[in-house]
């Protein structure tokens, strides 16, 4: 629960380990979900459009550690 807090909420310190160990979760997700969908789509690369999608979506808990 301590890292979905991290990931979510705006207020309050969190130690380094729990800001890396969030950075790691979100690339990872992030990353694992752009491989299942292109193999499930059967795409080579993805158009720019996806892309900033998908920057947009990893901008919240991005900001959410960051803050």
């Amino acid at each position: 629960m301590k890292l979905f807090n991290a990931l979510t909420r705006f207020d309050g310190r969190i130690p380094r380990s729990l800001y890396w160990l969030g950075v790691a979760t979100v690339v990872v997700a992030f990353g694992l979900g752009r491989y299942l969908i292109k193999s499930a789509l059967g795409v080579e690369s993805f158009a720019p459009d996806t892309l900033s999608v998908a920057a947009a979506l990893a901008a919240v808990p991005f900001t959410a550690l960051a803050v």
